[in-house]
């Protein structure tokens, strides 16, 4: 194959690709938020952070962070968010780059997680009155959560599944740059973004009992993880 060939091969392939995923993108369409409840925005670092509260406001501040893969969101919490409003003022963020939040295209690391969650608990722990705040928090959530509450004031913290990963990419920084890749990455990251993933991932270690993640709960994993800059 001569090298004028190749070119035309790997331009068709990264057109079809970015074809794909502009569909893709279409039918994702705007995301709704996750969960019921007042809509708020946390503006940090130039970003938007979209959060939805609950609850009376005079009851002791609960944040729930979610934990992060492809298709994450304070969706995750929608079966517990309702019941706990009723004995919490409870606060529930997207993290940046995903669900309705600010997905700029930067390389997000633990540090950066770290850092919002310090900053997130800081802002939100304040408002209580009597400095009561919990907080809930999940996979590598938990790792952030942990390291932010050496500075911030946390009264009680429940971490769900907790894991020691130092943060995205850090254990094969070979696929975080693989998937950067324009053709290679943006196709790889559509077929495990995909329905059929998206429901594997949940049954094999996203949840102890699968029969738990609802349709609805499917239905919104997938349009979350194919919002503009979501790889």
């Amino acid at each position: 194959m001569n090298l004028k060939r190749a070119l035309s091969y790997a331009t068709l392939g990264i057109g079809a690709a970015a074809a794909a995923d502009s569909l893709l993108g279409k039918k994702a369409g705007d995301l709704p938020p996750a969960l019921e409840g007042l809509q708020r925005t946390y503006r940090w670092r130039g970003m938007d952070v979209a959060y939805t509260e609950a609850g009376d406001q005079d009851d002791p501040y609960l944040v729930l962070l979610h934990g992060l893969n492809a298709a994450a969101s304070s969706g995750e919490w929608r079966t517990v968010f309702d019941t706990l409003s009723e004995e919490y003022h409870v606060v529930a963020p997207d993290l940046p780059g995903y669900g309705r939040s600010d997905r700029p295209p930067i390389r997000y690391s633990a540090a950066f997680y770290e850092e919002f969650v310090q900053d997130f608990l800081a802002e939100y722990g304040g408002k209580d009155d009597d400095g009561d705040l919990t907080v809930f928090a999940t996979s590598l959530s938990a790792a952030y959560t942990a390291h932010a509450a050496e500075t911030v004031d946390v009264s009680r913290l429940v971490l769900v599944s907790p894991t020691t990963t130092a943060g995205p990419g850090s254990q094969q920084p070979w696929v975080r740059e693989l998937l950067r890749f324009p053709l290679v990455g943006q196709t790889l990251f559509n077929l495990v973004t995909s329905k059929p993933a998206i429901e594997f991932f949940n049954a094999d270690h996203g949840y102890a009992d699968p029969s738990s993640v609802d349709d609805e709960c499917q239905a919104y994993e997938w349009p979350t993880a194919h919002q503009e800059n979501a790889r």
